[in-house]
């Protein structure tokens, strides 16, 4: 399969580089979400490409994020009888959505996400409070 692995999809596309939760349970959470959340996006990518006779490996994993999140606001609103069609639509749209073949490519590996302003501890924080006269 061409482009990022399942880890790259999962941090980047899905947002899981960043965990908001503080508490192990809600990490836990988090990720069990964002894992489903991925398979389920797969799996919308292999029906897609088998009822449209595409390659599953050229379909794009971020194009079809933005479309299932484009289309799940109007398919939690519409009638009942309309959700078929809306699905159908769905998976012709992401069969669409074709990443195209380019050899040779490459992509610089570069940081995008601006980090934070503060400077590396290099020393124990017992020592950086002995040194800074704060009280444990």
């Amino acid at each position: 399969m061409a482009g990022r692995g399942a880890d790259g999809e999962i941090k980047i596309w899905l947002g899981a580089d960043v965990l908001r939760s503080k508490t192990e349970e809600g990490i836990q959470k988090e990720i069990y979400a964002r894992i489903i959340a991925f398979n389920l996006i797969r799996w919308l990518m292999l029906r897609a490409a088998e009822q449209y006779g595409k390659d599953a490996g050229r379909i794009s994993f971020a194009a079809t994020v933005r479309l299932v999140a484009a289309c799940s606001l109007k398919m939690s609103t519409a009638p009942f009888y309309m959700l078929p069609s809306l699905y159908a639509d769905l998976l012709e749209r992401i069969a669409c959505s074709i990443v195209p073949y380019r050899p040779g490519r490459v992509e610089p590996r570069l940081k995008k996400r601006d980090q934070k302003h503060y400077s590396i501890l290099k020393i124990s924080r017992a020592e950086w409070r002995a040194l800074n006269g704060i009280a444990a």
